[in-house]
């Protein structure tokens, strides 16, 4: 939805007649920061020199849209794999002593909260992901895109959306197959 509102904002600008602009582009950002868009009547060079500022402010919006989605993504699936590894970690209850067996399993389900996401996907791919193991390395390198949006520091290799949620499905999907 949003990338779809970009392009219509961009199309919306390039229109000639002063009405049809104030009617599509009130109460946007683009009338905030430019209000003579939404009155006067522009030539046509000034349209483009116009037209040409806005593509290149969608272009960076839809940049940042990207990012933003692989951060979520990104999120999403590491509270799941936590959760996962949690889950998997209730064998541990049935340790004896019973009160025993759920300290341990309080303190490892506290402790996989801070274990690092590089070390949990070395461990998945020498189990789960074994003949899957470029899913692992794939999605550390998602994280470390992650961790470069999140402080904000320049990438030299950008991973996209559709990247990113194909190979985190991929793994989740291995995961819920060794569900009990």
């Amino acid at each position: 939805i949003t990338a779809d509102s970009l392009v219509v904002i961009k199309r919306a600008v390039k229109t000639a007649q002063s009405a049809h602009r104030l009617r599509l582009l009130q109460r946007t950002f683009l009338a905030a920061e430019q209000p003579d868009l939404l009155t006067e009547v522009f030539k046509d060079e000034q349209l483009a020199e116009l037209a040409k500022k806005v593509d290149k402010a969608v272009i960076s919006a839809t940049a940042q849209m990207e990012d933003l989605f692989v951060v979520k993504l990104w999120a999403t699936f590491e509270r799941f794999l936590r959760t996962y590894l949690q889950n998997k970690g209730t064998v541990l209850k049935t340790i004896m002593p019973s009160d025993l067996g759920e300290a341990i399993y309080d303190h490892f389900r506290g402790e996989v909260e801070y274990w690092k996401p590089d070390e949990i996907l070395d461990f998945l791919k020498l189990t789960v992901l074994r003949g899957n193991e470029h899913l692992a390395g794939d999605a550390k390198n998602i994280y470390r895109y992650r961790s470069e949006i999140v402080h904000d520091k320049p990438s030299a290799e950008k991973i996209y959306p559709n990247f990113a949620h194909a190979r985190l499905g991929d793994i989740i999907s291995i995961l819920l197959r060794h569900l009990p």
